[in-house]
């Protein structure tokens, strides 16, 4: 029995009747009186320059209420990463990829809105495109940002120890190329937002965000309004897995479009939108080099990566830095070094997505860890305990285990699953297998220490003595 009430018991979600029963209001079932519907024109070309657009005939149509381009929009350059600005609302000279946005209509419904967007008129010159990261990176490929060369949309060359000389001194070294598949995320709610401005000109957007704060600190920026004129509301989110964690261009539409009309203005993505914002799962090409002694201990990890970013700078600048550095633990790694290259290809940016950088890295290496096992002759769960860190260790690259499990999780696995009766014992087809994980945590990431990027809480006692009531902008 426990002396506490929550900590150590399993307490029932608060919101868990209202989702089970069609109560929960997302952002698609909330309306405003008056209010307006948007619309996206995208770019049907993966690479070309913007040669001539002409709204005449949008604008022209009955129930439209406002056609909106860069013109209108400005040339405010935002992101996630202060040091990769790299894209605006709407594209003025060229577009990236096939759904790269270029203007947006306001209409007095969703149908009106679509129609006048078809009726906008783009010349293009169309461009040599790159898909690939082999291509993009190659001698005179096509640049689809001016200010980073090589199509490099970030790198980090990081080194700790002597991989070099770890690598020489070990008894098996083993070299494997890993490649993972672009991934999106794919969530059953398309990203939504409803903007509405009062009398006062202060905005308040309903949005099914992730990261309220990093929402109203980009939209007060493009929009040149002060934050505290700027309050973002999430209501219910029918899923977002990383790519709602950023300010969209629905978002920021919606807001230009609320400002010029003086009306709410409602703006959903549809399905085909969904998977051309993307914002998902980069594609990972990682070359790893382990060294290890003939009892399995670990002395060296050599790591190469190339990520790829698609147009713009997203997430990815902390992404390609994860992807080396959180190989670190949960083991024992004295030498370690790391290069990763992140590039801009002609296709719909990657971003963050469920442990984004970390994810493809640790199931690389665990495969790798396995093979190292398996030309040893150890048992995979030995050679990682062997290897494990324990609380109060520090990794190679200075990450502190302040609390560590793992070892006693690992143990309670083996001897919960049957993994000696089981490991390479059961028919064809079936099997068992094991890898660990390790990842940050906590509000703050590494590389995120400002206050810039997170939000506050208010915590209330309430009069009765026994609630306390806590206002945050976290998202769970």
């Amino acid at each position: 029995m426990s002396d506490y009430h929550v900590i150590n018991s399993r307490l029932p979600r608060l919101d868990a009747p209202a989702k089970a029963t069609g109560r929960a209001v997302f952002i698609d079932d909330m309306t405003f009186p008056g209010m307006l519907h948007a619309a996206l024109l995208q770019s049907p070309l993966p690479h070309a320059r913007i040669l001539r657009i002409d709204t005449s005939k949008a604008e022209r149509l009955p129930g439209v209420k406002a056609v909106i381009t860069s013109k209108d929009a400005g040339l405010v350059r935002y992101g996630v990463s202060p040091a990769r600005y790299d894209e605006t609302v709407f594209c003025h000279d060229r577009v990236r990829y096939v759904g790269d946005e270029i203007a947006a209509v306001a209409a007095v419904d969703a149908e009106t809105a679509e129609e006048a967007v078809s009726l906008i008129q783009v010349d293009y010159e169309e461009l040599p495109a790159v898909l690939t990261i082999e291509a993009a990176m190659a001698e005179g490929a096509p640049q689809l940002h001016d200010e980073f060369p090589r199509n490099i949309s970030a790198e980090v060359h990081q080194e700790f120890g002597n991989a070099a000389d770890a690598l020489k001194a070990s008894d098996l070294v083993k070299t494997t190329t890993f490649k993972n598949k672009r991934q999106d995320g794919a969530f059953l709610e398309p990203p939504g937002c409803i903007a509405v401005f009062d009398l006062d000109g202060r905005l308040t957007l309903h949005s099914s965000t992730q990261a309220p704060h990093y929402v109203q600190r980009t939209v007060a920026m493009v929009l040149g309004l002060p934050v505290g004129k700027v309050r973002v509301v999430k209501p219910y989110v029918g899923g977002g897995f990383g790519i709602k964690a950023a300010a969209n261009t629905g978002e920021l539409t919606a807001c230009l479009l609320a400002r010029k009309t003086g009306k709410p203005v409602k703006f959903i993505y549809s399905r085909e939108q969904v998977f051309m914002l993307c914002r998902a799962r980069h594609q990972f090409v990682h070359r790893m080099t382990t060294g290890v002694k003939k009892d399995g201990t670990l002395l060296a990890l050599q790591h190469e990566c190339y990520l790829d970013g698609g147009a713009y700078s997203s997430f990815g600048i902390a992404t390609v830095y994860y992807a080396g550095s959180l190989l670190g633990g949960p083991y024992k790694l004295p030498n370690m070094k790391y290069d990763g290259w992140r590039v801009y290809t002609n296709k719909p940016t990657c971003g963050a997505q469920r442990g984004h950088g970390g994810v493809a890295a640790r199931a690389a290496w665990e495969q790798q860890l396995d093979m190292i096992a398996e030309e040893l002759g150890i048992d995979p769960i030995d050679l990682r305990l062997k290897n494990m860190m324990q609380a109060g260790d520090v990794t190679c690259n200075d990450l502190n285990m302040s609390s560590l499990g793992m070892r006693e999780c690992i143990e309670a696995v083996r001897n919960g699953s049957g993994w000696a009766a089981k490991k390479g014992k059961l028919p064809k087809g079936k099997g068992i297998g094991m890898a660990c994980g390790f990842f940050v945590s906590g509000a703050g990431y590494p590389i995120y220490r400002s206050d810039t990027y997170h939000c506050t809480a208010t915590v209330k006692l309430a009069e009765d003595g026994g609630t306390v009531q806590v206002y945050s902008a976290s998202a769970e």
